[in-house]
């Protein structure tokens, strides 16, 4: 199972209105193309129009069927996406050529209304090739040191990422280094209270254990060599780990050692966000856009 199969989701659904912001480089230029001629988006490019114009005549794409908006630089380009996704003139942001922190900025101004009660997460679906489930990582991003009820809530954006995806009901895996509870190790015990919280109907449409180490998470192998009793037996569909650090670590190891292809989105905002990274090849950057414009759509519906 590889992500192919967001794009074709999409497709049912037809377009989705997105922003691309400041889209000043042709690798954001050829994936608004691309998911445009892929029936995924009606992209509109928010930036320097002559300078987007430019850009793609250069690179020989064809960019007359998508509508420019015109902005003197990356902050003003940020400031329109955000208004036009506060208006609902678009459903979903995705950064073009300028930094991540510029996107986030314009989101979270007030006067845009883009801020939920929901902390702002991100959120990954992986495949590796040599792996044959496919498995959501959460945060890589955004939340340094999460507290214990940002970590619920890292899980909450995580699982309505999943079922928007597909996932009716899925098995959500609290990481840490051992699947008991060590007073020492403060990663153990919030696993545990997240765990019971899950038991106690206080988290939602998912089956949650934790703390469980991550060889029995993703392999029923390792779960019948150690003995481990759960509803998780290596069939974990989410990922929650203890902080950034080790959910970057991870992440960045499937991707450039174990060569795995991934979509990932901001969550938390009213609208979808994407923003990946320079380094991310061009199915990454299709994948992350169709799976962000699946959330969009199940928001909408």
């Amino acid at each position: 199972m590889n992500l192919d199969f967001l794009v074709e989701k999409c497709q049912a659904f037809g377009r989705l209105e997105a922003a691309i912001v400041d889209p000043r480089s042709e690798v954001s230029l050829s994936g608004a193309v691309q998911a445009f001629e892929k029936g995924i988006l009606e992209p509109v490019l928010v930036g320097p129009k002559a300078e987007i114009e430019q850009i793609a005549n250069k690179a020989g794409l064809n960019i007359s069927a998508l509508r420019i908006v015109d902005a003197k630089d990356d902050q003003e380009a940020a400031a329109k996406s955000a208004e036009m996704a506060s208006t609902g003139e678009v459903h979903c942001l995705i950064k073009g050529s300028l930094h991540t922190d510029v996107v986030m900025h314009a989101v979270l101004q007030p006067q845009y209304n883009l801020r939920t009660k929901r902390l702002i997460s991100s959120c990954c679906l992986m495949h590796l090739p040599t792996y044959e489930r496919v498995v959501f990582l959460a945060d890589m991003v955004m939340n340094i040191a999460p507290t214990l009820e940002q970590k619920v809530q890292i899980l909450e954006n995580a699982v309505d990422m999943a079922r928007a995806l597909g996932w009716e009901q899925p098995k959500v895996a609290i990481i840490a280094a051992v699947e008991v509870v060590n007073l020492k190790m403060p990663a153990t015990v919030d696993a545990a209270i997240i765990s019971k919280m899950a038991d106690r109907g206080q988290i939602e449409n998912c089956i949650v254990d934790g703390p469980i180490d991550l060889d029995i998470a993703i392999s029923p192998e390792s779960a019948k060599i150690k003995h481990f009793k759960s509803p998780i037996m290596g069939d974990a569909d989410i990922l929650i780990m203890p902080d950034l650090q080790a959910a970057n670590a991870l992440y960045k190891e499937m991707v450039f050692m174990g060569k795995a292809d991934a979509a990932d989105v901001i969550l938390g905002a009213a609208v979808p966000i994407v923003v990946t990274s320079r380094s991310d090849d061009e199915d990454t950057r299709l994948h992350s856009i169709a799976a962000a414009a699946l959330i969009a759509h199940n928001t909408r519906k």
